[in-house]
């Protein structure tokens, strides 16, 4: 019956306002923001924000994060410039599923293995999403990532509570931001559809970067000034 009702995940998501009461939802000034529970790299205290909603059975996320990304954190993440911050946006209920299976491997191996096995599903995505077999492979890149089985998916099959948070999520993102498609992204709380080469995201990142220095300048001259 579970798996039923993920393959009819257009259903599910047509009638997501069922599944959040409005007190829950969030605001577009709270999503524009890293909020708690998210998945995150980098640097907390870095100068810039880049949010980015996928969906995990997305074509052309893949692409960012074989073409773009890799970029990103050597050159911004890793120096401290970045913090990148990953949201589902499920599509289906392959890419729906998919989310979950990284979110209960998380329960496992906290963010190191989520981010393992998020890699991994993104890496692999051309085989498991023309599998014909969705669920059984993903459980496959899970365990074969170092995720127990069975803990894996007593999760996914008992924590509506995580689903119905996803759903929500991708909802909000919607209707607060106006995300339609993925991948997209809000790089210090604005909201950018197209970051589809090494150069495209350097000249986004740059741009915030400068916006965000004189702020920092202004804090350590203001610091620097004897009394």
């Amino acid at each position: 019956m579970r798996r039923q009702r993920l393959l009819m995940a257009a259903v599910i998501f047509s009638a997501a306002a069922a599944l959040t009461q409005p007190a829950m939802a969030a605001d577009a000034s709270t999503l524009k923001v890293e909020m708690p529970g998210d998945k995150a790299l980098g640097d907390k205290t870095a100068p810039v924000t880049l949010i980015e909603y996928a969906s995990l059975s997305c074509s052309h996320c893949a692409a960012f994060h074989h073409r773009v990304l890799p970029t990103l954190k050597k050159e911004y993440i890793d120096t401290g410039k970045l913090r990148y911050v990953f949201r589902d946006f499920p599509l289906n209920g392959a890419s729906l599923f998919a989310s979950l299976v990284t979110h209960c491997s998380a329960k496992q191996g906290g963010d190191e293995k989520y981010f393992k096995v998020l890699n991994e599903i993104i890496g692999q995505q051309s085989a498991w999403t023309q599998s014909g077999g969705a669920r059984a492979s993903l459980l496959l890149i899970a365990t074969g990532a170092g995720v127990d089985g069975k803990q894996l998916t007593s999760c996914i099959d008992d924590d509506k509570a995580l689903e119905e948070k996803i759903i929500a999520g991708r909802k909000d993102a919607t209707e607060q931001l106006g995300i339609k498609k993925t991948p997209a992204f809000v790089v210090n709380g604005e909201v950018v559809e197209s970051m589809t080469t090494p150069d495209d995201a350097r000249k986004i990142i740059d741009a915030a970067l400068a916006k965000a220095k004189p702020q920092s300048s202004l804090n350590t001259d203001i610091k620097g000034v004897k009394p």
